[in-house]
Parts: structure tokens; C-alpha cells; sequence
């Protein structure tokens, strides 16, 4: 059984505010997984604005309701997300992401450690960056301030592609150095405005089914090598 980790991308979100979704999309790429894998039991877990922090937190529970072969960790995101309300309320100078590189890397060790620990394959995920203009948009509206020129003074779309960039180095190297399987997909997404929703952040529906067209092989080859019995849906 694949069990998949993540966040409000895996639940299918279009829009959230707050700890709310406030719309969905269908389908999603897990439900896309489900047809291109369709011998293999898929089980999503996925959280509003979760991160690594609460993912390591929450991992026991579910490796034990789950007792899965092969654990899919969709999480970084939120990780390297900006926090929006000192960006705006500093007018632009204070940058922070929400949980820093070095407590990201500490938390991919540990949840591949504890995944390891009961008896299943890690498989750790790259993510894609937001299409900035599109949140500068929305973060603006909801501000009810003009997002843009802060961004641009700090670099612009470039910049913030750059910042992703050293979280999703940062998931590769701890794959290499854990032994663990990746697979990678942001590159995909990345640059491509009409992957995302309005809100700039969560993938359409075109973006989920591109997900799940370039994750589909790398765990296909993760799978192949798990015991196939285990593997087969019920």
C-alpha cells in the first residue's frame, strides 16, 4: 500500500483561508495516481497549511492506522512558504518562511528515519513554487495593499523561484544522503501560470494531472520492487 503525506495540494485544494479549504478541485492528482496505478492501494493524508514540523508530529499515527509498504512525503511547501503578515505588515522587509531550511532538513531526516523504522520505503517529493504574481494578487486583495512592488523591490518572481530553490535542493540532498527514493516533479509545474489556481499557490486541475503523469513512473519503480501481495487492492 502507498501512503501519501501531504498537504492542501493533497486534499485537492483550489483555495484556503485560514484553516479553511474554501473550494475543491476534482480530479485530484491522487485520484489521477489511482488510475495510473490502478494495482496498487492508495491512501492520501493530507492537511491545511501543513508542514514538516507537524507532519514529523503526526507520522506515527499514521504509519500505524495505515501500515503502509511505500510513504510518499508531498510536504515542503508550507516549509518554504513566506510569511505573509510580517512581509506585508514590514512593508516588504522582513522575509521569513515559516519553518527555516535547517529545521526542514531535520524534519525530512526524521520522518524518513521513523518511516524506515516501521518496516516501509521512503520516498521523498520536491514542490513546486508559487506563481507569484498570481499570490502577490491575492495576498494583496485579502491585505487590502498593492503586493507587487514589495516583491520586486526584493528581487521579484526570480528571487522567490531562487528561495524555492534551496528548500527543493535541500529534499534532494537529504535523499541522496539518506539512501532514500525521490521523486521529483516541480520542474513540471514551475513557470507555468496556467497550472495554478487563482490564489497562485494550489495547482489546477491541469497542474494536478501533470503531477500525476510524471510522479505515476518514479513510483512505479519504487513499487515494483515492494512485496507485490501487499501492493494489490483489496
Amino acid at each position: 500500500m502507498l501512503l501519501i503525506i501531504g498537504d492542501s495540494i493533497t486534499l485537492g485544494a483550489a483555495e484556503t483561508l485560514g484553516q479553511e479549504v474554501v473550494r475543491y478541485l476534482t480530479p485530484t492528482y491522487v485520484d489521477r495516481l489511482g488510475q495510473l496505478l490502478p494495482d496498487v492501494k492508495i491512501m492520501a493524508e493530507g492537511g491545511v497549511h501543513r508542514t514538516t514540523t507537524e507532519g514529523a508530529a503526526e507520522l506515527p499515527g499514521m504509519l500505524k492506522r495505515h501500515v503502509p509498504d511505500v510513504v510518499l512525503l508531498m510536504l515542503g511547501g508550507n516549509d518554504a512558504e513566506l510569511n505573509w503578515k510580517r512581509f506585508v505588515l514590514s512593508d516588504g522587509a522582513i522575509i521569513q518562511h515559516k519553518i527555516s531550511m535547517e529545521r526542514y532538513r531535520e524534519n525530512l531526516e526524521k520522518m524518513i528515519h521513523m518511516i524506515r523504522l516501521a518496516g516501509a520505503v521512503p520516498v521523498v517529493s520536491d514542490f513546486p513554487g508559487a506563481s507569484m504574481q498570481r499570490r502577490a494578487q491575492y495576498v494583496g486583495t485579502l491585505a487590502k495593499r498593492e503586493i507587487w512592488p514589495m516583491i520586486e523591490r526584493k528581487g521579484g518572481a526570480m528571487e522567490w523561484r531562487r528561495r524555492v530553490g534551496t528548500y527543493t535542493a535541500v529534499a534532494s540532498d537529504v535523499a541522496t544522503r539518506t539512501g532514500a527514493t525521490g521523486a521529483w516533479y516541480a520542474a513540471a509545474l514551475n513557470g507555468g501560470e496556467e497550472m495554478y489556481c487563482d490564489d497562485g499557490a494550489h495547482p489546477n486541475e491541469a497542474g494536478h494531472g501533470v503531477i500525476a503523469e510524471v510522479l505515476a513512473p518514479q513510483l512505479s519503480s519504487v513499487l515494483a520492487f515492494v512485496r507485490p501481495a501487499a501492493l494489490a487492492r483489496a
